[in-house]
Order: structure tokens, then C-alpha cells, then sequence
């Protein structure tokens, strides 16, 4: 293999067992050193994704240091030259891309939609585990895009940027099922691999072990021994608990109150079928989180809860990178264990470098740590993995919003309601950015078509009364400061959003004074207020530098 960087000397790395960290570091000049991801990464010519992925799979040399907010990397050039010139010639490609396009449901009953849509999660899941290194598997978000779409094979491959697809059939009779599935080239559509099967409900999951199998003998990728263990692994061997399962994951996806709701009931049948089923576990942890994020339930309640179940699953089976994010979610937004948190993300993305979820999250909890550039590096890969999701696109301009790339963030915005022109929350987030650039006609606009979509969302209400706030319609916004506490008296309004409004009108001790109960009540969204450009006129107030000092999040120096 060639050097990646011609001219450069290859040294050999010293053994790392035997000379500790602090003892080699002074022994390589500082200008041997990379001191991000994102240098490791334009150094060895790859993607971010790319080089953390060989960092877990193929031992490339990077190092580690965790501080109180905030952890770092760094290799040295020599050791990167080194692995570089020792590694397999048959290991050097790129990631291959695939996506799972939604099984067709073919049976009779519309009913049996949750099965076509939950083989087709699963599925995904299962291949974004095989072969990290090797296979990067489009998320279920941007598949499900094109369920029911007659776009040919070779418009999805270019919309998604996908080398092959794999695409099936599912027809269910009682417990019988038939399933099909094929896996095609995009470049010139020919059928790599076919197969069908018939089988009952519960063989199901040696369907997808046998799909998975396939699909890398076609691709010609060497299985690591975890991967093939991991294949014989059965999630359950119950079927009333897979297909209740099924159902909590298929009202999961709606993201609706009432969606949601449903959800809890079908995982905890789930959990009721079988006690030790922990992907039921993780699935009541992520309503939780969902439940409180969108603030249908108060955060101390439904975090405790989503705190239960991750932890639970994690005990159950330490390999599921969806209970490590939620954990990490809990430990981030309810508990303040910034470095607690930072390990579960960073876990979450080791166990499954296709999880789209754990890439946006971690950029969430780096953003509110005002990590900004890494934030962006990290939702770039989430977007990489689902790149028709809504809400990650979404959370790319809001991030761009915290960094004050007010252009970037609406334009982001922008393609989001390309995905989905009723999003409310790329509406919502687009007001937000325009009241920000001044432009208060448009902010308040989309605000209030956010409002009108949003199902009763006092998040989206108090963006709109910010909105006001800072348009000078004083009146107004103090109406909705009183709808809102109005509110709070017979359902859970978050503090944190009447303070917002509050610091729209400049009412800067009222602000705080909300802030605090935010404080109290442990609201969600609080550990973000000091990136929240809502809040930046409240940056040189004493009390607010105190607030969040008491949380440990950075203090800022400059105040706005």
C-alpha cells in the first residue's frame, strides 16, 4: 500500500504496550501531531466516519483525553504512516453504500403494514451491523421515503448516492409468512441475488441472518467473528413479543402524541411477552425521550422513566447502540453528566457506526456544549446515513443557528421543507433564524404556520412570541406569556420557553426568574441556553453566568 501522502517517511509506531501514553508524547515533535478528527481525517484523504471506523475495526492509532466538558483525539503523522503502509491491500476500499427500500406489504390485510415496515427497520439494522467498514447502510427515514414511490431504481440510487438496493415483498397469512427479497446493482439494475421464503412468524429472524449472510457473500465482504455471532443472536425467541414490538416501533415512527402513546402500550406487551427482550426496553426508552422533548410529558417524569428502560436494556444486552444514545440522552438532559453523556454517545456510535440517531444526538449534546465545528462534523454524518431525514436536517440548521451561520441554517431549513413542505418544525426553526437576521415579517410567518401545524406545541408558541418580542409588537408577545402560564396550570408548559419570550422583550430579570424554574423542573432544553441565540443578550447578566456555571456548562467570556 502506498503512503497516503507522498514524500512522507514511514516510521514504525512505538509498541504502545510497553511506553505509556504521557511518556511517548513528549518524544514526537508537536508538529507531528493531529489534534481533531477532522485533521486525522484530511490527512489520511478519507471522511471522519471513515477514519473512526478504522480506528474501531482495524486498530488505527488514535488517542484519547477526557476533560471535565468536553473530550479530544489526536495521532501521530508517523504512526498513521506506519498502519497505513501495513494494512491489507483487500481492506482499503471505501464504504460500499446500500439502501433497504420498504418491503411491500402483500397481504390481503392493510393491518399487516407494521410487519412490512418493522422487517424493513430490522433489516436495516441488521446490515448496518454486519460490516461497518465495509457497507454503509442508508437509515430507515430517508428508505421509508420511498415507500410507495414509482421512482425507478436508478433516480433512488442517485437521489441517495447508493451502489445497490435491496428490495423485497412480505405476504402474511396467520402465522405463515412468504418473503421475498433481491439485491440489485443501481449502476446497470441487474440482480445480484434472489431469494424467497416460507416460513412462520417465528423464523423470521433466521430470514434476516440468511438475508444479511447473502448479501455479504455477493459483495464479497470477509465477516468479523462479532459480526457472525451476532448473526445467530435472536433478539427473542418469542413471536407475540417480536410483533408487539413490531407495532410499538411502527406508531414510534409517527411521532405523535397520540403515536407515541401507543407506542409505551405495544413495548411493554412486548416487555410482558418476554421480561429479558431488551430492544423492547430500549424501544420504551426512546418514547420517553421523545415524549419529553416534545414537552407531552414533564421532563423529571418522563426522563426518570427513559432512564429505567436504557439502563435496563443496556443490562440485558450491552451491544444495543440505541440504549447506550438514549442512556446518553438521559445523562445529557436530565442528569447533567456531561462526560457520562459523551461516553454513551460515543459507545452508541462504536457499537453501530450506521446509527444515524446517535450520530444527531452526540451533535446535539456538542453543540449545547458550544463544540460547534465538532457538532457539525458529527451531523454531517447522521445526514451522510439519512440524508431525506426531516428532523437531522433540520437539527444541521439549527447547529449553523448556534454558530451564528444564519444563511447556512435557513438554507438547511430549506431542504427540509423540500422533504417535507408541512414539517413543523423546519418551520418553526426557520422563524426562529429569520427573527434572528431581523427579518421579523417572514420570522413571524413561519412561525405561525409552525404553530398551525404543530398540534398545540407551546415550543412553537413561544417561538412565535419571541418573534413578536423582538418585532417590537410588545402587546402581542405579552399575550402569549399569558396563554402560557395559563397553560401551565392544567398541562406541563417548559419554563425555559417563557423565558425566552421574556428575553425577547428585554425583560432580562423576569427572564433569569424563569430560567431558574427551567432550572428546577430540570427542563430539556436548558442545557442548551448557553448557544440559544434567543438568550445572548442575557450573556453579560451575572445570574445567568452563575446558572450556568451551576450546571458546568462553559461560561461565556465575551458577552454579547
Amino acid at each position: 500500500m502506498r503512503n497516503p501522502l507522498p514524500g512522507k517517511l514511514l516510521i514504525s509506531s512505538p509498541h504502545r504496550s510497553k511506553i505509556p501514553i504521557n511518556q511517548m508524547a513528549p518524544l514526537l515533535e508537536h508538529s507531528e501531531r493531529l489534534d481533531s478528527w477532522k485533521e486525522i481525517a484530511v490527512y489520511l484523504k478519507r471522511e471522519v466516519r471513515t477514519v473512526r471506523i478504522w480506528e474501531k475495526r482495524e486498530g488505527l492509532p488514535v488517542y484519547r483525553h477526557l476533560h471535565r466538558l468536553r473530550g479530544s483525539v489526536y495521532a501521530f503523522r508517523s504512526e498513521l504512516d506506519s498502519w497505513w503502509s501495513q494494512r491489507s491491500p483487500g481492506r482499503c476500499r471505501d464504504p460500499i453504500k446500500l439502501a433497504v427500500l420498504p418491503f411491500k406489504n402483500l397481504s390481503c390485510d392493510a393491518e399487516q403494514e407494521f410487519f412490512s415496515d418493522g422487517l424493513t427497520e430490522e433489516m436495516i439494522t441488521q446490515l448496518s451491523r454486519i460490516c461497518p467498514a465495509q457497507l454503509e447502510v442508508i437509515a430507515c427515514t430517508s428508505a421509508m421515503h420511498y415507500k410507495a414511490s414509482n421512482k425507478g431504481i436508478d433516480q433512488i440510487g442517485r437521489e441517495l448516492n447508493v451502489k445497490f438496493v435491496l428490495q423485497g415483498g412480505v405476504r402474511r397469512a396467520d402465522d405463515r409468512l412468504r418473503i421475498s427479497a433481491q439485491l440489485v446493482d443501481v449502476q446497470d439494475q441487474t440482480t445480484l441475488w434472489a431469494e424467497s421464503y416460507e416460513r412462520t412468524v417465528t423464523d423470521v429472524f433466521a430470514i434476516q441472518c440468511d438475508v444479511a449472510r447473502r448479501i455479504a457473500q455477493s459483495l464479497k465482504f470477509e465477516l468479523l467473528p462479532s459480526a457472525r455471532e451476532m448473526l445467530t443472536t435472536r433478539a427473542t425467541s418469542n413471536p407475540a413479543a417480536y410483533e408487539v414490538y413490531l407495532k410499538g416501533r411502527y406508531y414510534w415512527n409517527k411521532r405523535t402524541g397520540q403515536g407515541l402513546q401507543k407506542a409505551i402500550s405495544y413495548f411493554e406487551q412486548a416487555i410482558l411477552h418476554d421480561t429479558s427482550y431488551a430492544l423492547a426496553y430500549s424501544g420504551l426508552a426512546d418514547t420517553y425521550i421523545l415524549l419529553a422533548a416534545y414537552g407531552l410529558l414533564p421532563p423529571a417524569d418522563a426522563m426518570k422513566r427513559a432512564e429505567r428502560a436504557a439502563i435496563k436494556a443496556v443490562e440485558l444486552d450491552n451491544s444495543l447502540a440505541e440504549s447506550h444514545a438514549s442512556l446518553g440522552e438521559v445523562k445529557a438532559f436530565f442528569e447533567w453528566d456531561w462526560s457520562g453523556a459523551e461516553r454513551e454517545y460515543q459507545r452508541a456510535i462504536e457499537l453501530n457506526p450506521g446509527y444515524a440517531t446517535g450520530y444527531h444526538w452526540y451533535a446535539n449534546f456538542l453543540s449545547m456544549m458550544d463544540r460547534q465545528s465538532e457538532a457539525l462534523i458529527e451531523v454531517s454524518q447522521a445526514t451522510q446515513l439519512d440524508p431525506l431525514s426531516p428532523i437531522i436536517n433540520v437539527w444541521v440548521g439549527i447547529i449553523c443557528y448556534h454558530c451564528g451561520q444564519y444563511d447556512k441554517a435557513a438554507d438547511q431549513c430549506g431542504k427540509a421543507l423540500e422533504i417535507d413542505p408541512d414539517y413543523p418544525l423546519a418551520h418553526w426553526a426557520l422563524g426562529l433564524i429569520h427573527a434572528q437576521e431581523g427579518l421579523y415579517g417572514e420570522a413571524i410567518e413561519e412561525l405561525r404556520k409552525a404553530v398551525a401545524l404543530g398540534g398545540g406545541s407551546t415550543r412553537m408558541l413561544a417561538g412565535l412570541g419571541h418573534a413578536y418580542a423582538k418585532a417590537g409588537m410588545e402587546d402581542e408577545a405579552i399575550k402569549i406569556i399569558d396563554e402560557l402560564v395559563s397553560l401551565s396550570k392544567r398541562a406541563y408548559v417548559a419554563a425555559y420557553d417563557v423565558a425566552t419570550v421574556y428575553a425577547g422583550l428585554n425583560q432580562r430579570e423576569s427572564s433569569v426568574t424563569w430560567l431558574r424554574k427551567a432550572y428546577e423542573e430540570h427542563s430539556i432544553w436548558l442545557p442548551f441556553m448557553g448557544v440559544d441565540p434567543k438568550l445572548k443578550n442575557l450573556h453579560s447578566d451575572p445570574s445567568f453566568g452563575l446558572l450556568l456555571e451551576r450546571m458546568g456548562l462553559p461560561v461565556h467570556t465575551n458577552p454579547a
